[in-house]
């Protein structure tokens, strides 16, 4: 949601500028409105401000001044000069001051929406890229620490953060892209070798039409990219006993594809029984109650976040029965997987 600041001493004007706004433009609110200079300061002082329409003429401090304090509090939001005055002083003044647009009065519907959008575009771009840094220095400390739940979690993450932030579609498509990029640029860091295999994976989701996909099978698209890196940098390591770490991580990537206890212990190089005592001392449960709880907590995800059947579900879980499946959730949840879903769905 982005912020808007309307600085304007005519009650008309002010009036048919913000239903110009609140009526075309999607994901803003007017969180000030202000008759003269002073009050628009204390707004400036008091809220976060993403766009500001300013009129030049009002009474007090005139709007160059307000400006100018704006950009002193506030210097990445973006200004909208809205005034009757077209006189080449005004406009040189409002330049020097780094205002993002001088519109002319009276402006039309057309000209004020295509401002707006073209602005809150440009700051979708520095928040994609604000946030696209954070994530993947999230994800390179978390592959280093060989997390490999953390890390798919922050991919899930950052795919729901742009999805609820993000105000353009092709932005969206390109934020993700962006993301998958940064993905092998960690990959290059860390010296893993199958770069050509993480290019084929990312060429084969910007060939599907990002925005199009649903956001749970961009999230197994960008996780399969996750999984190639781990699996490379699993391989590079020479001790002939997986670490427990590493254990856990060849769990998660192969949970869906129906892992067994034998699979894990050649894997780990380990005897079946040594390993099933080794697991619950290392993390507190046996083996079958950890790959359980864990297929709960997956499937959750995908009957909140997916319109997946019951019968998909159980399917891509491993669980070849949808009854028996939905026994299981059961058990563990409290309530039926469709209950689930319609109280997750009440809830968003």
């Amino acid at each position: 949601m982005y912020n808007i600041l309307i600085v304007e001493d005519e009650e008309i004007e002010k009036f048919a500028l913000k239903s110009m706004i609140l009526d075309n433009i999607k994901n803003v609110q007017i969180v000030g409105e202000a008759k003269n200079g002073y009050e628009a300061i204390e707004i400036i002082d008091n809220k976060t401000i993403d766009l500001a329409f300013m009129d030049i003429n009002i009474p007090g401090i005139n709007g160059l001044e307000v400006v100018q304090y704006l950009r002193t509090k506030h210097p990445k939001s973006n200004v909208i000069i809205i005034t009757a005055y077209d006189k080449f002083e005004m406009a040189h003044a409002a330049i020097k001051l780094r205002v993002d647009d001088y519109l002319l009065k009276p402006v039309r519907p057309s000209v004020l929406i295509e401002s707006v959008e073209k602005h809150l575009n440009s700051l979708d771009d520095n928040k994609v890229i604000s946030e696209y840094n954070q994530y993947i220095l999230k994800l390179k400390e978390e592959i280093y620490n060989q997390s490999y739940i953390e890390s798919i979690k922050i991919v899930k993450n950052y795919i729901d953060e742009v999805y609820q932030s993000v105000y353009y579609n092709n932005l969206i498509s390109k934020s993700l892209e962006l993301f998958g990029m940064g993905i092998i640029d960690v990959a290059k860091s860390m010296g893993v070798s199958a770069i050509d295999e993480l290019n084929i994976e990312l060429n084969k989701i910007i060939d599907s039409n990002i925005y199009n996909k649903k956001k749970y099978r961009l999230y197994n698209d960008l996780k399969k990219m996750i999984d190639i890196i781990f699996l490379d940098l699993d391989n590079k390591r020479e001790n002939s006993e997986k670490s427990t770490k590493s254990i856990i991580n060849y769990i998660e990537i192969n949970i869906k594809k129906g892992v067994t206890l034998e699979d894990v212990a050649n894997y780990s190089n380990r005897n079946v029984y040594y390993l099933s005592k080794l697991f619950k001392k290392e993390m507190g449960i046996n083996f079958i109650d950890y790959l359980t709880n864990r297929k709960i907590e997956i499937a959750k995800e995908m009957l909140s976040d997916t319109d997946m059947t019951m019968k998909n579900i159980s399917m891509e879980l491993g669980y070849n029965e949808p009854n028996y499946f939905s026994k299981v959730f059961r058990k563990n949840v409290g309530i039926t997987p469709s209950k689930y879903r319609e109280e997750a769905l009440k809830k968003k």
